[in-house]
């Protein structure tokens, strides 16, 4: 089993991602609660479910919320590799739209050097995680 350690930025990074994942994955099972039939069609559940069942697994070994003195988790690679890259390149795409601020929008600068740092985190990160066979 591949084991990694997540650490410094990257250690809220992910779980921010994985939380914002867990509302994506929220909407399509509050879209498939009004649609008509829906008693009659299960499988519209079913990936929505898998996914968020998917998302939590890699959550509770990380924690849900953010410790003042946390400094790192260990995370079993194997079963959780294509949740933690969906997440991150999920996250990845919104930085790097924030990233491209109009320059005349009040408080641009701050917000592309914030960004910048979240989208540098992530790529270090996913450039590092090994293949899982």
């Amino acid at each position: 089993m591949t084991t990694i350690a997540v650490s410094g930025p990257i250690l809220r990074v992910l779980r921010s991602a994985l939380l914002s994942e867990l509302g994506v994955v929220g909407e399509e099972i509050e879209r498939a609660t009004t649609r008509p039939d829906m008693e009659s069609h299960h499988e519209w559940f079913e990936g929505p479910l898998e996914r968020f069942d998917a998302i939590r697994e890699v959550l509770d070994p990380l924690g849900w919320s953010d410790h003042p003195n946390e400094t790192q988790r260990l995370l079993a690679l194997d079963s959780h590799r294509a949740t933690i890259v969906q997440a991150l390149e999920a996250r990845l795409r919104i930085e790097r739209d924030y990233a491209d601020v109009d320059e005349d929008l009040s408080g641009a600068g701050r917000q592309r050097e914030v960004a910048s740092g979240f989208i540098t985190h992530i790529e270090h990160f996913l450039a590092g995680l090994p293949e899982v066979a």
